[in-house]
């Protein structure tokens, strides 16, 4: 035997907002930028670059769950070892920042070598707020012993992307 449920709507008894599950997915914003060299930088990591992206929660509970897939570029120099490093930072105007990674590329002998990856940085965050959140790309050189450009979409071409979820909890 089998039964079959059929409603037009769900309503949480103790706020009247709606269901929350925790695990779920409330809501999801994503921004694709694909201009060449959206962000150049040869100075000293963090850098802002300008690709951010905000979210509000809508409970304090919530979980921010942050996800930048970022064509990241090295160019220039005269240098053999370009390196270069990316990082999220937390509501662009803070100086908190996340989830870095380093790139390089080691070429001995050879200063005109570009190096172009995929990085894939990921942060999950608790606000405990319903104000909105921001999470901004920072780039730069490793360090000023380097002496390469770093950036987002480089060599002319590129594909970069943020997807920010708010989950229940």
């Amino acid at each position: 035997m089998s039964s079959t449920l059929y409603v037009d709507s769900l309503i949480e008894k103790t706020s009247g907002n709606g269901v929350h599950i925790p695990g779920h997915v409330i809501q999801v914003v994503n921004l694709v930028n694909t201009t060449a060299n959206a962000a150049n930088t040869t100075a000293d990591y963090p850098v802002a670059s300008g690709f951010k992206l905000s979210i509000t929660p809508s409970s304090t509970s919530s979980k921010i769950l942050v996800l930048f897939d970022i064509h990241a570029w090295l160019d220039s120099g005269g240098l053999d070892n370009k390196i270069g490093k990316y990082g999220i930072r937390l509501n662009s105007q803070s100086n908190i920042i996340v989830s870095h990674k380093r790139i390089g590329v080691m070429a001995t002998g050879a200063t005109n070598i570009d190096h172009g990856t995929q990085v894939m940085l990921t942060y999950l965050d608790s606000p405990n707020s319903t104000s909105a959140q921001e999470y901004e790309l920072v780039l730069g050189r490793w360090a000023s012993y380097y002496d390469n450009n770093v950036k987002i979409n480089g060599g002319g071409f590129g594909h970069s992307n943020i997807t920010i979820m708010e989950i229940a909890q």
